[in-house]
């Protein structure tokens, strides 16, 4: 009997721990990428944009606010990019998710912001972010400051797993050690190249490659590009200082693009914003090779 009531007992420590695991719900895909790779089956994480879904334009589905209100952990980038953030957290009906909380975690205060406006932005300067440029994960260096703030996050929700989550840290750390070298190898080809790019979205990465961009496709953020702004294009590409075309692979258009690439025999590069849009880049530190790959070749 007593041998009995033992192991029923474990059965259910058993059952309870399968049942205690940490529900994670993150707005990116890069965001779940790397709270995947810190605590691997001590949480279950999913993402409210997928990969090759334009998080500027996104409409959360009644799926995603089950999945918020059910959720221990909510991972999101903070400033303006998921302009419907706020309203998802409203339809969740949870006040926890609006204030300074465990269970809310604002990565934009773990990395230094850039091209934050010094003016009053106004309707004719386009689709600019009030809070500064918010595709910060794109820098390798503030990966790795996501990744510290992930993994002291999900330790002090799950303190029985420190161990492992601080063990997974230090191997998602090396790895970015090791994309750093490639990075450094990029900058002395790179050699302060211009390129033009679609959007303003690749800062970040192109200041780590030591790479300027000369000019955008469009012709202020969010807006196509008009006959007068394609003629500057066709001037600043007539001069031969232009390396490459960079665009968002899966939601740039890329008529324009196409057109002065031929014009002009200037190739056009296509990169992934987010692991897993391209096959073989379900981590971050496969998302960044294959897209400093992309690079180098194109160089």
């Amino acid at each position: 009997m007593k041998k009995t009531l033992l192991s029923l007992l474990l059965s259910l420590l058993c059952f309870n721990s399968v049942q205690a695991e940490l529900k994670v719900v993150t707005t990116l895909a890069v965001y779940a990428s790397i709270a995947r790779e810190i605590a691997g089956d001590a949480i279950s994480v999913s993402s409210v944009v997928k990969p090759q879904m334009d998080p500027h334009h996104f409409d959360p589905r009644p799926s995603d606010v089950v999945r918020l209100q059910r959720s221990d952990l909510f991972i999101h980038s903070g400033l303006d990019l998921e302009v419907w953030r706020d309203p998802l957290i409203t339809a969740t009906g949870r006040s926890d998710l609006r204030r300074t909380d465990d269970k809310i975690l604002d990565l934009s205060n773990f990395v230094r912001i850039l091209e934050i406006p010094d003016r009053a932005i106004t309707r004719a300067d386009g689709d600019v972010h009030l809070s500064g440029n918010p595709h910060y994960w794109l820098s390798i260096g503030n990966g790795s400051a996501l990744a510290v703030a992930i993994a002291e996050r999900l330790i002090k929700l799950l303190p029985l797993q420190k161990e492992v989550i601080s063990k997974n840290l230090l191997i998602f750390q090396n790895k970015q050690i090791e994309v750093n070298k490639f990075i450094q190898e990029i900058r002395k080809i790179a050699g302060n190249k211009k390129i033009i790019a679609y959007h303003n979205e690749w800062i970040y990465l192109l200041n780590d490659l030591g790479i300027q961009v000369a000019a955008y496709v469009e012709a202020q953020p969010g807006m196509p590009p008009t006959p007068s702004h394609i003629k500057k294009l066709r001037e600043l590409l007539s001069n031969k200082s232009i390396s490459l075309i960079l665009l968002n692979r899966h939601y740039n258009s890329t008529d324009v693009a196409d057109s002065l690439s031929e014009e002009y025999k200037v190739p056009v590069l296509k990169l992934a914003q987010q692991p897993g849009e391209l096959e073989g880049t379900d981590t971050y530190s496969k998302f960044l090779e294959k897209n400093l790959m992309l690079i180098k070749n194109s160089l």
